[in-house]
């Protein structure tokens, strides 16, 4: 059973929601996908089962300490999707955030999104024509290592440590 029947089998049956175990299956899901369509399907089965969640959190701490969590598991899947072959590319994860945004799931003033409109605006200078994408997407990746990209990177870097993206595999290297 995958992850979608699981969530449409314990709601149906009235059985309590693990979103713990459901969230370690949609990522590994998630990980597994090669369409965006899948991919995007995830995302929104992850939006309905955490809201689904937070609405029983009656503990204001709980509930704070339960958006924390969501929201890395969130920017964690963002992330892997816009890896190709294991290197962050700005141009993808621009255009990830983006369409999150406007498909309802990101706020205007989500950090991810604001760091990928940065990010993006640097890479289209370094970029050159979109054909050229990939190999910029790399040479960006080299680039910001050394520093030379700016705080929108450094965020990024210090996001990708805290929830371990690394450990992980991506879309682009499977």
């Amino acid at each position: 059973m995958n992850v979608t029947e699981k969530f449409q089998h314990a709601m149906a049956e009235g059985e309590p929601l693990y979103w713990e175990n459901l969230c370690i299956e949609l990522e590994a899901e998630h990980a597994a996908v090669q369409s965006q369509r899948e991919r995007e399907n995830l995302l929104a089965l992850f939006t309905i089962m955490s809201d689904k969640v937070e609405r029983n959190h009656t503990d204001a701490k709980s509930q704070d300490e339960f958006k924390d969590e969501r929201q890395r598991i969130y920017h964690r899947l963002l992330l892997r999707e816009a890896c190709l072959g294991g290197t962050l590319c700005a141009k993808t994860l621009f255009a990830v955030t983006e369409r999150e945004y406007f498909n309802g799931r990101m706020l205007q003033d989500d950090p991810m999104r604001s760091a990928a409109q940065a990010g993006f605006v640097r890479f289209s200078q370094m970029a050159g024509p979109v054909s050229e994408a990939p190999a910029a997407c790399s040479s960006a990746h080299s680039a910001a290592v050394d520093g030379s990209r700016g705080p929108w990177y450094l965020w990024l870097i210090r996001m990708m440590a805290q929830i371990r993206l690394s450990s992980v595999p991506t879309h682009g290297s499977m």
